[in-house]
Parts: structure tokens; sequence; C-alpha cells
């Protein structure tokens, strides 16, 4: 339940998820990523997900990029079939730059 300090209205049709732990799932031979001159990262303009490094996870972050959060093709759909992705951009990882 969330409650307003300032008006005490409260609203309960809010759920909360934190996503923890990190998989070192990304195929790195198959996404195209730039390293860094430095030699200390690298910039991924496409992201290819070791599917048998997943564990079956259907959420999860990637130990390479931990602020991406990944579903699998099931989640997405069902996300999108109950009209719950408000505010929320889904790129198909192939598809995904951080450029």
């Amino acid at each position: 339940v969330l409650r307003n300090q300032e008006t005490g209205r409260t609203a309960s049709a809010y759920a909360v998820a934190n996503i923890i732990g990190l998989l070192d799932c990304m195929d790195k031979s198959a996404s195209k990523i730039v390293m860094w001159s430095s030699g200390m990262g690298f910039d991924i303009e496409s992201l290819v997900i070791d599917g048998d490094k997943t564990n079956g996870a259907k959420v999860f972050r990637i130990a390479d990029k931990p602020t991406l959060i990944i579903v699998n093709e099931e989640v997405k759909n069902y996300l999108e079939e109950n009209d719950l992705l408000v505010g929320v951009d889904v790129i198909n990882t192939v598809d995904y730059s951080d450029w």
C-alpha cells in the first residue's frame, strides 16, 4: 500500500520487484561489443544472451550490464497482453545498443 504523506490518501494497486543477483550469460563472441581504448570496459552494440547460462531464469540482470533487466519472451508477452508495460521500453536483445 502506498500512502501520500501530505493527504493520507492510499493506493494498493501497485507491486514492486527487486531483481537480485547477476547472471554471467552474455555471449561475448556473438554480441557486438566495442572495447574502450582504456581496455577497462566495453560498449554493447548488439546483445546476445547464452540461454544455456540463464539457468531457466525468466527475469534477470546480466553481470556485464547490471542496469539492464532481461525478460524472456513468455514474460514479455504476458506483460504486453495484460497492458502492464506502462513507462517501460521492451527491446529485443539483438537490437539493444547502449550507444
